[in-house]
């Protein structure tokens, strides 16, 4: 929520940026229904000489306004980019709807991120978020982890900063993972000791949604042998290291199975199939197939540094239940991961226990139990609302038989059609 009186919006979540934005009221090219204005509210600072863009398009200003959730948790002048500008070029436009909400915490920067300020000004509970991104029960909690979203043990790992040749930080949400396995619990052979990041596409942007799948590193050897995929009728190997598993058609009277799980400190965390990591019959596919959501990591160009060896996006995040303990001044940050409730989890799944636990656990990951659920608030204005007031009458939309609200219209120079040709004449 934005601003005073508040706004409403619902941004799209990225895991690996920490960039706050919502799109502005007058944003070209941005995609959504819930815009800032900053006509609406009375908190508002602008920032001068601030100005935020990227290489791939995006472009925006800084400002400083109320920012909170459902009413629960607020932090006056909070810097954030309002966008004026999205890339035409981008193909993750689409997927970024009314802004983008970065829930990482970059301990690497003079940090004014949302999370850190809540929690230096002792509004949360905790260091910590719970995510469930499965159509389930999506759900972000702040400060404190809820039980009931999640089974069995919560499985730690710290972060591990990632230095460039010069000694700069490249990554500072890298991780270690065992590895990945396939059908019957066959391991993968990729290199020893993998590292891996939750996180969008390896492109050089902060404004970014989640990747749509798992990135494994080149030259998979998955679709390449039955010990991996199990028993398949079909499997199409496209050119750029995709594939595909068939027969597969849209009345789901034939559906292949991907066996795919991801393993961490001796966990192991089934990735699931249908409509997750394996995709519906499109145009994207070969007649009769599934396109499966895994994909090769970027190769990179000389003198790019290298990424981890695995990137887990939204198939993982739909499977497994999320905790983040962010970084503070004494600890470091840390992934937590467990099981969702309510998802097809035998228990013999539920009931692995880590391989280890972190060195510093004791000292970062005692978290503190809430003791009540606040109630949320989420009333408030909408530019939407607020425009709707100002507007005067209805119009026809060309091309269709739609009638939509126009502001301002009486502001408008009047067109009139005269002896064949279009005059324009003022009011």
């Amino acid at each position: 929520m934005f601003g005073t009186p508040p706004q409403p919006l619902n941004l799209t979540l990225n895991f690996a940026g920490d960039l706050l934005s919502p799109w502005g009221v007058d944003c070209n090219f941005c995609a959504g229904e819930a815009l800032y204005d900053h006509a609406l509210t009375t908190t508002m600072k602008g920032m001068p000489d601030m100005e935020w863009g990227t290489s791939v398009g995006f472009s925006g200003h800084y400002v400083q306004d109320t920012v909170g959730f459902e009413g629960i948790l607020s932090a006056k002048d909070q810097p954030f980019v309002v966008m004026d500008v999205a890339s035409q070029a981008s193909t993750d436009i689409p997927r970024l709807l009314n802004g983008h909400l970065g829930l990482f915490v970059n301990k690497t920067a003079a940090n004014t991120g949302i999370f850190k300020r809540l929690w230096d000004q002792g509004s949360l509970l905790n260091p910590v978020m719970g995510m469930r991104w499965d159509p389930m029960k999506p759900r972000l909690t702040i400060g404190a982890l809820d039980p009931e979203d999640y089974i069995g043990e919560i499985n730690w790992v710290p972060l591990e900063d990632r230095y460039t040749a010069t000694g700069g930080i490249y990554q500072t949400n890298e991780f270690h993972i065992d590895g990945v396995k396939g059908f019957n619990g066959s391991l993968l052979p990729f290199p020893e000791n993998p590292t891996a990041i939750l996180h969008a596409c390896h492109i050089v942007s902060s404004a970014i949604s989640v990747s749509r799948t798992i990135q494994v590193p080149p030259n998979n050897p998955y679709a390449l042998n039955v010990n991996y995929t199990g028993p398949q009728q079909l499997i199409n190997i496209y050119p750029n290291g995709g594939f595909g598993l068939g027969p597969c058609n849209a009345t789901q009277e034939e559906i292949p199975y991907v066996h795919f799980a991801v393993t961490i400190n001796g966990v192991d965390y089934p990735i699931d199939s249908l409509n997750n990591l394996l995709r519906g019959p499109s145009g994207m596919s070969a007649q009769g197939v599934c396109n499966v959501g895994i994909s090769n990591t970027t190769t990179p160009a000389p003198g790019e540094e290298i990424p981890s060896d695995f990137s887990l996006g939204l198939p993982f995040f739909r499977s497994v239940y999320i905790a983040y303990r962010f970084p503070t001044d004494d600890c470091p940050g840390f992934y937590g991961f467990a099981f969702p409730s309510g998802l097809n989890r035998t228990s013999s799944i539920t009931a692995q226990k880590p391989t280890s636990t972190p060195e510093l656990a004791s000292q970062c990951l005692g978290l503190t139990a809430p003791t009540s659920t606040p109630s949320p608030d989420i009333s408030g204005v909408s530019a939407q609302s607020w425009h709707d007031t100002q507007t005067s009458g209805e119009y026809a939309l060309y091309g269709t038989s739609e009638q939509v609200r126009l502001m301002d219209a009486e502001l408008l120079e009047v067109l009139k059609w005269d002896t064949g040709l279009l005059m324009r004449t003022g009011k």
